[in-house]
């Protein structure tokens, strides 16, 4: 059914090489938090256009990949309340 007018959503980008041993696209292609149902439609198109834009290119040619980005998938996913957050990584991101 139709979500909650009070409901909101995360619009987050997933792209195919956007981590790797050698690269990270961390901060590169836009992300949405607390996106009303009625905006979800637009902030999926901005996610979208994020990942050909000219920042993502600069990266793309400074890292030595291929210059033309494949099309980021697009997550939409429901916010839930949280106490707490984090990032947890397995390995140092800098020395690994």
């Amino acid at each position: 059914g139709d979500p909650s007018p009070r409901a909101r959503f995360a619009v987050r980008s997933s792209a195919l090489d956007e981590d790797g041993s050698g690269h990270s696209f961390a901060g590169q292609l836009d992300s949405f938090l607390n996106v009303a149902p009625d905006a979800v439609a637009a902030r999926v198109a901005e996610v979208w256009r994020s990942g050909f834009s000219l920042r993502v290119r600069a990266y793309r040619k400074e890292r030595g990949l291929d210059p033309d980005p494949q099309p980021p998938a697009v997550l939409v996913q429901r916010m839930v309340p949280a106490d707490v957050s984090g990032v947890a990584f397995s390995a140092d991101p800098v020395t690994a």
